[in-house]
């Protein structure tokens, strides 16, 4: 009799399957607009991944370009064991809808057109994880072909690259600039990551406590089950030290905390503002990899 909030009725999947291979891309934006106005769009991906071996060519297509060009109306839920799911699941369903479209130079164009119209970037990036091939699968079950595989990551990495320009990446996508930053690293083979933090530090030098922030995620507690900010660790300093000198962002916190880094210390208490606690683990931890490599 009703569809509760948050809610989807198999009704509406199916008039919009059968309606969006003729909508306007922005009516097809505004449908899933009103979708995430009413907290719908889990559901919807869900009834979709249900659906998505039955969708027609034309239909997944359109499907397709309308997900990509959305992927920030998809929630980002925050869980002790299995956070960002709705966003994961949308992925794996582009990709799939990839599929659904002959191979060839059609299925080839429409991935090349998702990876550069997805927003945000992180959500092009999980696209394309889940479009490239799992060499564990078989040659048949391949989306695109590895030449087209290069060029979306080239696409992406220029992407990334250009944003980056316009504004850090780590002031505009928070804990997913590490995965940015790793592959636009990964697809240059260069120093072009370095030169540009180099270049952003030395213009702002407070702008390394922001950077090693996005690199430490949360921890969960055991007793409460609530979040809180885990410890910048050994693992976080390994993926900074692949990106930058850790040498150079030492010597930027030791310019501005001065002599008690000469002796950091790992744990702090509650009170300790972050940026001062990462600073004093990057050095604990610096200090000690210097020590193994002596």
């Amino acid at each position: 009799y009703s569809v509760p909030p948050g809610d989807v009725s198999d009704i509406e999947v199916s008039r919009f399957l059968d309606e969006i291979a003729a909508m306007s891309p922005a009516d097809a934006d505004n449908v899933l607009k009103a979708f995430a106005d009413r907290s719908a769009i889990p559901q919807l991906i869900r009834k979709l991944r249900n659906r998505e071996k039955e969708i027609s060519e034309a239909a997944a297509y359109s499907l397709a370009l309308a997900v990509a060009r959305n992927g920030m109306l998809v929630p980002r839920e925050r869980a002790m064991l299995m956070s960002d799911w709705t966003f994961r699941q949308s992925a794996i369903l582009l990709a799939h809808l990839l599929r659904c479209v002959a191979t060839g130079e059609t299925r080839e164009a429409l991935a090349d057109t998702v990876i550069k119209v997805a927003q945000p970037l992180p959500f092009g990036l999980e696209c394309l994880r889940w479009i490239y091939h799992d060499e564990q699968k078989s040659e048949e079950e391949r989306i695109i072909s590895l030449a087209g595989e290069e060029r979306i990551s080239g696409i992406l990495a220029e992407r990334i690259r250009a944003q980056a320009e316009e504004n850090p990446l780590y002031q505009t996508f928070g804990r997913d600039a590490p995965w940015l930053y790793w592959f636009w690293n990964k697809q240059d083979g260069g120093e072009s990551v370095a030169t540009h933090l180099r270049a952003r530090f030395e213009a702002n030098p407070n702008e390394v406590d922001d950077f090693l922030d996005t690199f430490v995620g949360e921890a969960w507690g055991m007793e409460s089950g609530l979040p809180h900010r885990a410890d910048f660790d050994r693992e976080n300093y390994e993926a900074v030290s692949k990106l930058i000198d850790p040498d150079f962002l030492m010597a930027n916190l030791k310019r501005r905390y001065g002599a008690e880094l000469d002796a950091p210390e790992f744990y702090h208490d509650s009170d300790t503002p972050l940026a001062r606690r990462f600073a004093h683990q990057f050095a604990y931890i610096h200090l000690k990899v210097n020590k193994e490599q002596t």
